[in-house]
Formats: structure tokens, sequence, C-alpha cells
């Protein structure tokens, strides 16, 4: 994932987990904010922006390192039909650790499709 779609900084965390609406679904959960109710989102600046956060009851290093390489891919491929000016952050949960990636791939532009940033 390029570092232009990709968000950073404790305080975009923060704001997203605080102001953005959330989805779920099996263990998978996005949390979006869009661009317009954020305080310093630059005009020029209008790609989608996410994030992963997987915590350590996921599973060892390599789990969850494995884990974002997927979502990353399914991200990748979902990217050109995804509408601009929104942070997205994904969560995996410990349910999650049981989908093999077939079901993530299914489950994640499902739940991008309800948040209304999919555009297909």
């Amino acid at each position: 994932m390029k570092r232009a779609f990709s968000l950073k900084g404790r305080n975009a965390f923060k704001e997203v987990y605080q102001k953005g609406k959330r989805y779920q679904k099996q263990g998978i959960q996005i949390i979006v904010l869009h661009r317009n109710h954020i305080k310093k989102a630059s005009q020029e600046d209008s790609a989608v922006k996410m994030g992963i956060s997987i915590g350590r009851r996921y599973g060892k290093a390599h789990n969850r390192n494995r884990a974002k390489r997927q979502v990353r891919a399914i991200w990748h491929e979902n990217l050109k039909n995804m509408k601009s000016s929104f942070y997205i952050i994904v969560r995996l949960g410990e349910a999650s650790n049981l989908l093999d990636y077939n079901e993530k791939k299914n489950i994640l532009p499902e739940l991008l499709r309800r948040a209304g940033v999919l555009g297909i």
C-alpha cells in the first residue's frame, strides 16, 4: 500500500475512533469517517486513507503480520472502486483469526459497501 493511502498519526486514529461510524461482521470491524468531519483535512489531498489495527490477542506476530498483508491486498484490489475523502480503520478481532483469505476477501468489500465507501 502506498504511503498516500495510509492513515498515519496517533491523532488521526484517535479522531476516527471517536467520531467514526462502525460496521462489523465476523470479527472484522471497520470504522469510517468522512473527511468533512475532520478539522485539519486539506482540500488537495482527497484520497481515501486506511489504517489497520490488530491487538495482541489475535495471535503471534507472524499471524498479525500475515493478516495485515491480506487486508492490504484486499484493499489494493478494491481501491479503484472506492469513493474519495474517507478515513477508514480496519480492526481485526480474535474471531477473524479463524477466517481464511477468501472469506476476508468477501467480508471486507461488503462492509465497505454498507459504509458507502465502495462505489459498486
